[in-house]
């Protein structure tokens, strides 16, 4: 397998894989520490509390091979551009949808555009950064991930206790919109 040259400088890949990375598995714990809050303002039952929390993590296990054969096929970059945006428009989305089931909806779709970044980011890393940085490149995308991760619940808290459960929502998808619109311009 051969690496085409990228117009792509690998500074702007290191900069908006990790971030793309880092949206998703934010809004995945974020969500946990505000779950009291969205349940009384959204009217969850019990059960859907389950559905609204597990969905996520389902979807994005389902579609995890089929997008990164998709970025095989069609470009990673779009791949990767494209989740990134269903994680930042449903995440806003989320915000303002009442009905439990949408709700659910919304953190399927959520999931799905999670495995785009994750089955295309660290392959699309391996593509755009040179042989000798390549292992670095990697290990600050999954360092970053896993910042997310570790964020998720102490942000979230902060963000629900000052602004409500809401903020989780409009700062992931800020910030999912601008990493997006930057990954579709830049990214091959």
């Amino acid at each position: 397998m051969t690496n085409t040259p990228s117009p792509v400088r690998p500074g702007a890949a290191l900069v908006l894989i990790p971030l793309a990375s880092f949206l998703g598995p934010f809004i995945a714990t974020a969500i946990v520490v505000a779950l009291p809050q969205i349940i009384a303002a959204r009217g969850f039952t019990p059960a859907q509390a389950g559905w609204y929390t597990s969905a996520y993590f389902v979807a994005a296990a389902v579609c995890m091979m089929p997008v990164a054969r998709a970025g095989d096929l069609y470009g990673r970059g779009p791949v990767l551009a494209i989740g990134a945006a269903i994680i930042a428009v449903t995440s806003l989305l989320g915000a303002w949808v009442v009905d439990p089931y949408a709700q659910i909806a919304l953190r399927l779709v959520q999931g799905a555009g999670s495995a785009g970044v994750f089955g295309t980011g660290p392959a699309l890393l391996a593509q755009l950064v040179p042989a000798e940085r390549r292992g670095r490149a990697i290990g600050l995308n999954i360092t970053v991930t896993y910042l997310g991760l570790t964020a998720g619940p102490a942000l979230g808290g902060v963000l629900t206790q000052a602004f409500g459960w809401q903020a989780i929502f409009y700062l992931t998808g800020g910030v999912g919109l601008a990493v997006a619109t930057t990954l579709w311009r830049l990214l091959p």
